[in-house]
């Protein structure tokens, strides 16, 4: 789904039964989401909000940084990656 049709954090919403969220998380790709966070990290925030910091944390272990451009450019993870990774993360918390 990633790209195709939908930004990185549309695709978490659509990966996990929230469709609803998606058209809301439309500018959130490439670091438009509040504060630059990244896209697919904020999407599985939003869906998971009482383990919002939880899943920040770890996304920065695995990513090296939670803001978008110094994902992408500094760490230079690969943004399906972190989409990958941002599921993962939520997948394990939904059991």
């Amino acid at each position: 789904m990633y790209r195709n049709p939908y930004n990185c954090a549309q695709t978490i919403c659509h990966a996990f039964g929230r469709a609803d969220l998606a058209e809301s998380l439309k500018s959130c790709g490439k670091g438009g989401s509040p504060g630059g966070v990244c896209g697919s990290l904020y999407s599985a925030m939003q869906i998971l909000p009482e383990q919002a910091e939880e899943m920040a944390e770890a996304f920065e272990a695995r990513c090296g940084a939670r803001i978008c451009r110094f994902v992408a450019k500094g760490m230079r993870v690969p943004c399906p990656e972190c989409v990958r990774t941002s599921a993962e993360l939520l997948a394990q918390r939904l059991g």
